[in-house]
């Protein structure tokens, strides 16, 4: 294991690219929303650990540590909903596609989630447009008349994460 890691750098893409990215992601895995995300983490050769934290802002839950392509771990708090963590596993995704892969990173990399830098809001952004695809959000909304519940639970989101993405595409 390194014992210096690189922070991620944002990639700069538009918001709009960065979901046609996570669309890609999404069609070579064969991923319909609602789907389990532990098939795709071993595809990509990474794992998730479950880590008894309870004091998140000095601790590692919530962030991804790359070794190197294809060799990289998420670590989450074992007290979180699984709702979150799936939120969580996308974001840090993100990082890995984006800030890692992308840019060609040569050196190891962690990326914790509590920053507010564009970095992670392109990861956050990724794992919107990853959970819940726009149009198919956009579809399922008017269908249920904007019950933010049963998106919830359609997407296996947090009602928060639903309740965000609605207002960011002019719903709510």
């Amino acid at each position: 294991m390194s014992e210096h890691y690189c922070q991620p750098e944002s990639c700069n893409l538009p918001r709009a690219e960065i979901n046609n990215f996570s669309k890609a992601v999404t069609k070579h895995f064969s991923y319909s929303p609602g789907d389990d995300l532990l098939p795709i983490i071993q595809a990509l050769g990474g794992c998730i650990i479950y880590d008894d934290l309870w004091d998140l802002k000095e601790s590692n839950s919530g962030s991804i540590v790359i070794e190197k392509p294809g060799d990289f771990r998420i670590i989450l708090a074992n007290h979180t909903s699984q709702l979150r963590d799936r939120f969580t596993i996308c974001h840090e995704l993100g990082h890995y596609f984006l800030h890692y892969l992308f840019p060609d990173k040569q050196t190891p990399m962690r990326a914790a989630r509590y920053g507010q830098n564009r970095a992670e809001t392109e990861a956050n952004w990724f794992a919107a447009s990853f959970l819940m695809p726009e149009e198919e959000f956009r579809d399922y909304f008017i269908e249920v008349g904007g019950n933010i519940l049963l998106l919830s639970e359609k997407f296996k989101v947090s009602q928060q994460a639903a309740t965000v993405m609605a207002g960011h595409l002019g719903l709510a």
